[in-house]
């Protein structure tokens, strides 16, 4: 809640941090030697202006919040996302994400997933490893159809699809008896 555009190199030297808290700045980048801040539980950098996120990201393995909504982020670095294995909570709302890379199934600790509000025209199928997802919001994209595999996500408590272009959805969502 400051007015900061940047964030000095050193920022890799706190290795002993475990939550950092950057959000309502004007940030435009993120250094790389973030990456060295392996002891992060928790990354805010929700509400600035973000357009990309490096690839060091990925050597937060013990990560298990991170909120980048409402960024100007057009993707996420593959890799580096599949690498964050014991994340809970992804929040990535309100930016202008055209895709999500499949590595997103690798993320088996996933317990809610925020992607509403972005330009999404697909999900991969890989969503459906994510078996102990709680929570999914895909609203307000431009989806016209959601995998199959969907119906792996039987923990799903909320599914949220409103504000697509929705054409049809799969006979698999019928194994969501945990829907509210």
């Amino acid at each position: 809640d400051n007015k900061l555009t940047s964030i000095p190199d050193s920022i890799g030297n706190l290795t002993g941090l475990n939550t950092l808290y950057l959000s309502s700045n004007n940030l435009s980048t993120i250094p790389d030697s973030i990456g060295n801040l392996t002891g992060l539980n928790t990354l805010w950098l929700h509400y600035n202006n973000l357009t990309n996120i490096p690839n060091t990201i990925g050597k937060l393995t013990g990560l298990k919040y991170l909120y980048l909504s409402d960024n100007n982020l057009t993707s996420i670095p593959a890799l580096a996302f599949g690498n964050l294995t014991g994340l809970n909570k992804l929040f990535l709302s309100n930016n202008n994400l055209t895709s999500i890379p499949d590595s997103i199934g690798k993320l088996s600790q996933l317990k809610y997933l925020y992607l509403y509000n972005n330009n999404l025209s697909n999900i991969p199928d890989s969503i459906g490893n994510l078996t102990g997802l709680n929570y999914l919001s895909l609203s307000s994209n431009n989806l016209t159809n959601i995998p199959d595999s969907i119906g792996n996500l039987t923990q799903l408590n909320i599914l949220s699809l409103s504000y697509n272009n929705l054409t049809s959805i799969p006979d698999s969502i019928g194994k969501l008896s945990q829907l509210k």
